[in-house]
């Protein structure tokens, strides 16, 4: 699960703040990357298998899947150029059967690669990124046959233009890379993208205030007017996340014709598996396990940077501010697996 954690906080942070902030007169004149930094390993992104046994690294230097029991490495895709990007470029993603893994580029207008894990062969790849824009998010529909794309534009200008673009492409019928997108959201940094796949490869797109609910087989799209702020929703789609901003609380939700209130929480939640189970963060404190209407255990105090769930919820994973090291968890025992460090 490619859970979109810290972008829910920057969505109520923003919408719960009287004063807005003011909107520059031109955009950001920062580079895009850090050059000079080939000396370095610097982690960019990373994924946890389906099954949670193995990890996808992303630095600067290379792509490799890391297997957690046996420590081996299998080397994807090395880079000649090692500089790295500034905010979140480069992403990887492990498809659902866990044989194939998406590679983006780290600079703006890049491909996507997709390839398989045990032969190195390149399968498919997305060259349609808008220009201008890099990759910094990347999903696997269910079924496999659709990729999310989230690109961000590489000179933000805090919602003067469309920075933030979240596309739905079709990767079963990709012909030498001319892929066709199924649909397209664009965003801000203001007001940033959620999204979230359900197991029926319906897609959950949520953009301040308003939901929309993509069948992404059809193409058909829903478009649902939201009373509270969307956060997440279980993989069989039967339970739900949303904040409150007038009781200011967190509620999960049996979905239906009529919601049923489950339980309020004054800290955000991720549901896991079909929702029965789901974790609890306070924001700066301890993070909590709830299975079956209780907590279950704590993991003490975590600090949750780039964090991201197996999609059979066994294990989470995060990356402190430093981008130093990936903290790998088990969330059943609240213990700590092993910390990756790398030397950025």
């Amino acid at each position: 699960m490619k859970n979109k954690f810290l972008v829910v906080f920057v969505i109520i942070a923003l919408l719960v703040s009287c004063t807005p902030k003011p909107t520059p007169t031109s955009p950001t004149t920062k580079p895009s990357y850090i050059p000079g930094t080939s000396d370095k390993k610097v982690l960019l992104d990373f994924a946890l298998s389906p099954d949670g046994t193995r990890v996808a690294i992303y630095t600067n230097q290379d792509v490799y899947i890391y297997d957690i029991e046996t420590h081996n490495k299998n080397v994807i895709e090395k880079f000649d150029n090692n500089d790295f990007a500034y905010g979140g470029a480069g992403a990887v993603a492990f498809s659902p059967d866990g044989k194939k893994i998406a590679i983006s580029g780290k600079f703006p207008d890049q491909p996507i690669n997709i390839w398989e894990i045990d032969s190195h062969a390149l399968t498919e790849w997305i060259i349609n990124i808008p220009n201008g824009y890099f990759v910094g998010d990347i999903e696997f529909s269910p079924d496999g046959n659709r990729l999310v794309v989230i690109n961000t534009y590489q000179f933000a200008a805090q919602c003067q233009g469309p920075e933030n673009k979240l596309v739905l492409y079709d990767i079963s019928t990709l012909d030498n890379g001319r892929d066709s997108d199924l649909y397209s959201i664009d965003g801000c940094s203001e007001a940033p993208i959620v999204f979230r796949f359900t197991n029926n490869n319906s897609l959950y797109v949520y953009l301040y205030p308003d939901l929309h609910i993509v069948d992404t087989v059809t193409g058909q799209i829903d478009e649902i007017e939201q009373d509270s702020h969307f956060q997440d929703i279980s993989a069989n789609g039967e339970l739900m996340t949303t904040y409150d901003l007038q009781d200011k609380n967190y509620v999960v939700w049996k979905v239906g014709e009529e919601k049923l209130k489950l339980v309020e929480l004054q800290n955000a939640v991720v549901l896991l598996n079909n929702g029965e189970h789901f974790l609890e963060h306070r924001y700066n404190q301890n993070m909590n396990y709830w299975a079956n209407g209780q907590v279950k255990c704590e993991y003490g105090e975590i600090e949750l940077f780039n964090f991201k769930v197996s999609r059979n919820g066994a294990v989470f994973g995060t990356i402190p501010s430093t981008k130093s090291e990936l903290q790998l968890w088990s969330i059943p025992n609240c213990e700590l697996i092993e910390t990756l460090v790398f030397d950025g």
